[in-house]
C-alpha cells in the first residue's frame, strides 16, 4: 500500500493539524489536487492528504487511516459520477458510513441532479458561480472550513481540558492493535478525559525525536502495545521509546495484544513490568492502580468541559476518533444551554459530522441557538452580544429559506430580525444600519421566491436606499459591495418582471461600483465579478439585438479574462476566456465579419483543446465540440 502524502502550508509538518482527505476520480487528480489544496490551505492551516497512486481498492489499513480524517473534499466531475472508481464506490461511502463531513466542489455545470441522485442531498459549493449577488465562493468555503475544522486556538483549549496524557508506544505494523488498545483504554469511564499521545499514523519517515521527548515529559503513563513484532531487531520502540520512558522513571504498563515470548521481552526490554492481558477487568484494575487520583475524582458536570472533550473525540485531537462519544458529549453540552455547543451541533447536523445529516434538525438547533443568543443579548446589552444574536437570526432565516419554509423565514425576518435591528438603531449600535438593509434584502428574496414580485421590488428598493446611504457615509468596501448586490437584486427582479430597460439601468449601476471595487482592492474575485457584470450586460444587449453594444461589453470582459489567465492560470480562468472568445466569434459571425469570427473561434479552440486534454470533463469536451462546430460554420460560409 502506497503511503498517503500530504500538502501543508510551507511544507510544514502535518503533526497536530486538522486532517483533510482529497478524494477524486484518479484521472482528475492532476488537474484538481493542487488548485483545490491551495484554496483550502489559503483559508485554514490544515494538512491535505491524498493518495499519490490513486485508484487501488481500499485495504483495511487504508480504511482505518481515512476514518481518522476530519473532512473529505471531493471535486465533483462527470468522471467522478459516471466512471466507477474507489473514490465513488469505496471512499465516499466510507465517509458517509463513519459520519465524516464531505465537501463537494462542483467543477462542471449541470451536475447537481446526478450528484444528488448518486450521493444524496449534500449541499455543494460551486467555485464557478456566476451570480455576483450571491455570497462569494471564498467566503462560503471559509465559513464551511471554520465550522468543520478545529483551529489552533480551539485545539489548544481542547488539549487543556484533558486530565492527563498517556504515551502509547507500538510498532507501525501493529497499528490495528494500537487502535484496539486505545479503544480499550477509553472504555474505562474514568479514562474518558485522558489524552493519548501516539505517533499519528500519517507521518511515515518523519524524525519524531523532539516530539517524542516533549510528549514523554508531559505523559503520566507509558502504555506499550506488546506483540511479537517488538522482538524484531532493530526497532524504534526498543532502541528509543522504551529506554527513554524507563530512564525518565515513567509508570509503564505493557499490554499483551498477541502472545509474546516473555523471556525474549525481558532480554530486549530490561526492566519491563509484567504484562496486562486485554481482559477488561484486569486492564481496568491495573489502570486504576496506576492512576488512582483519576479513578477516584468526581466527574466535572461542566458543559464547557464536556464540549471540549466532545470536540476531541469528534475530531481525533489526542484521542482516537469516536464520533458517537463526541456527538453525545456535544449534545449534552448543548442541552445544558452552552451556545458554542449548539452552534457546533447545527454544523454537525448540516454536514453529517458524527450524526445523521438532517437539515431540519439543524434548523431546530439554530432556533435554540438564536433563543440562547437573545437571552445573552438581553442580559449584556453590548455590541458583541447584539452581533451574535443578529447573526444567529440571520442564519436561522437562511436555513428556513434553504428548506423552502418561506413562512417561517418571513416570520424570522419580520418579527424577530427587524425589531432587533430597530432596537440597535435606537441604541446607536454601529452594525444595526447594515442589518436593516440586510433584512429588506432577505425579505425581498423570500417574496421573490414566493412569486410576489411587487413586494420583492419594494423591499429591494428600500434595501438599495439604505445601502446607498451607508456607502456614501462610510465608503467601505463592504458597504459598496452591499450596494452593488442591491442594484443586482433590483436588476434581477426587473428582468423577471419583463422590464429590460430598468434591468439594464440597475446592472449598469452595479457595474460602476464593481469597476471601482476592482480598482481599489484588485482581488481575483473582485475582477471576476466585474467580468461577470460585463457578461450580463453583453447578454442583455444580444437578446435585444444590439450586437455592437454586446461586442463592446464582451471585449471589456475579455481584457479582464486575459489578465486573470496570465495571473492565475486556473481552469476556471481559462474556461472564462474561451467562452468569451466564442461569444465574440458568434457576434462577428452574425455581423458577417467572417475573418474576425475565425480568429476568435480559433483562439477558443486552442484553449478548449488544452482544457479537454487536461481535465477530460464533459463540459470541456462539449465546449471543444462547439468550437469545432463554429469553425466549421465559418469555413462553410467562406466557401
Amino acid at each position: 500500500m502506497t503511503p498517503l502524502a500530504c500538502l501543508t502550508r510551507g511544507d510544514s509538518s502535518p503533526r497536530g493539524k486538522a486532517r483533510v482527505y482529497f478524494c477524486c476520480h484518479p484521472d482528475d487528480q492532476s488537474a484538481f489536487l493542487k488548485p483545490v489544496a491551495g484554496e483550502l490551505l489559503a483559508l485554514h492551516d490544515c494538512a491535505v492528504w491524498y493518495d499519490p497512486e490513486p485508484g487501488a481498492p481500499l485495504s483495511p489499513d487504508r480504511r482505518e487511516e481515512l476514518a481518522q480524517m476530519q473532512l473529505f473534499v471531493v471535486p465533483v466531475t462527470s468522471r467522478f459520477l459516471t466512471i466507477p472508481s474507489p473514490a465513488l464506490t469505496e471512499e465516499f461511502p466510507l465517509a458517509m458510513e463513519r459520519h465524516i463531513p464531505v465537501l463537494p466542489l462542483l467543477q462542471e455545470p449541470g451536475l447537481e441532479s446526478i450528484f444528488n441522485e448518486k450521493c444524496g442531498d449534500l449541499q455543494c459549493l460551486d467555485p464557478n458561480q456566476a451570480d455576483p449577488t450571491a455570497l462569494p465562493y471564498e467566503e462560503k468555503l471559509k465559513k464551511f472550513l471554520d465550522g468543520v475544522l478545529v483551529g489552533d486556538e480551539l485545539a489548544a483549549q481542547v488539549r487543556a481540558a484533558f486530565d492527563a496524557y498517556i504515551f502509547l508506544s507500538y510498532r507501525k505494523k501493529d497499528r490495528e492493535k494500537a487502535q484496539a488498545l486505545m479503544r480499550l483504554i477509553h472504555k474505562n469511564d474514568f479514562c474518558r478525559d485522558i489524552a493519548i499521545w501516539y505517533d499519528e499514523f500519517l507521518t511515515p519517515g518523519e524524525d519524531f525525536n523532539a516530539a517524542i521527548t516533549q510528549a514523554l515529559e508531559k505523559s503520566d503513563l507509558f502504555v506499550l502495545s506488546v506483540t511479537p513484532h517488538l522482538l524484531e531487531k532493530p526497532n524504534y520502540v526498543m532502541t528509543e521509546e522504551f529506554p527513554r520512558a524507563r530512564d525518565a522513571g515513567k509508570l509503564i504498563l505493557p499490554v499483551e495484544m498477541d502472545p509474546t515470548d516473555r523471556a525474549g521481552l525481558e532480554a530486549a526490554y530490561p526492566g519491563i513490568p509484567p504484562c496486562s492481558s486485554t481482559s477488561f477487568l484486569e486492564f481496568h484494575y491495573k489502570l486504576r492502580a496506576l492512576l488512582p487520583e483519576l479513578a477516584n475524582r468526581e466527574r466535572p458536570d461542566d458543559p464547557s468541559h464536556n464540549y471540549f472533550i466532545g470536540l476531541a473525540y469528534l475530531t481525533g485531537i489526542d484521542v482516537e476518533v469516536d464520533k458517537k462519544r463526541g456527538a453525545s458529549l456535544i449534545q449534552s453540552a448543548a442541552r445544558d444551554s452552552l451556545p458554542e455547543a449548539m452552534e457546533k451541533l447545527v454544523i454537525m447536523y448540516r454536514t453529517g459530522d458524527g450524526v445523521q445529516r438532517d437539515y431540519r434538525r439543524a434548523a431546530e438547533w439554530q432556533r435554540n441557538l438564536a433563543d440562547a443568543r437573545r437571552n445573552e443579548w438581553e442580559n449584556k446589552q453590548d455590541e458583541a452580544a447584539y452581533i451574535r444574536y443578529a447573526n444567529a437570526l440571520w442564519n436561522l432565516g437562511d436555513q428556513y429559506q434553504e428548506l423552502f419554509d418561506l413562512a417561517n423565514a418571513r416570520k424570522v425576518w419580520e418579527t424577530e430580525f427587524l425589531p432587533l435591528v430597530n432596537r440597535g438603531v435606537e441604541q446607536g449600535l454601529a452594525p444595526a444600519r447594515r442589518y436593516r438593509s440586510v433584512s429588506c434584502s432577505k425579505l425581498g428574496e423570500v417574496c421573490q421566491a414566493a412569486g410576489d414580485l411587487a413586494a420583492a421590488h419594494r423591499l429591494f428598493e428600500e434595501s438599495r436606499a439604505l445601502t446607498r446611504a451607508l456607502a456614501v457615509e462610510t465608503g467601505t468596501v463592504q458597504a459598496r459591495r452591499d450596494l452593488s448586490v442591491s442594484y443586482n437584486n433590483l436588476g434581477k427582479v426587473c428582468q423577471a418582471e419583463g422590464d429590460l430597460p430598468a434591468a439594464r439601468r440597475w446592472f449598469e449601476e452595479s457595474l460602476e461600483l464593481r469597476r471601482a471595487l476592482a480598482e481599489k482592492i484588485g482581488t481575483v474575485q473582485a475582477r471576476r465579478d466585474l467580468a461577470i457584470s460585463y457578461e450580463r450586460l453583453g447578454n442583455l444587449c444580444r437578446a435585444e439585438g444590439n450586437l455592437p453594444a454586446a461586442r463592446r461589453w464582451f471585449e471589456e470582459g475579455l481584457e479582464l479574462d486575459r489578465a486573470l489567465v496570465a495571473e492565475t492560470g486556473t481552469v476556471q480562468a481559462r474556461r472564462d476566456l474561451a467562452v468569451n472568445c466564442n461569444r465574440l466569434g458568434y457576434l462577428c459571425r452574425a455581423e458577417g465579419d467572417l475573418p474576425a469570427a475565425r480568429r476568435w473561434f480559433e483562439e477558443s479552440l486552442e484553449l478548449d483543446r488544452a482544457l479537454a486534454a487536461g481535465t477530460g470533463t464533459v463540459q470541456a469536451r462539449r465546449n471543444l465540440a462547439l468550437s469545432c462546430g463554429w469553425l466549421g460554420e465559418v469555413c462553410r460560409a467562406e466557401g
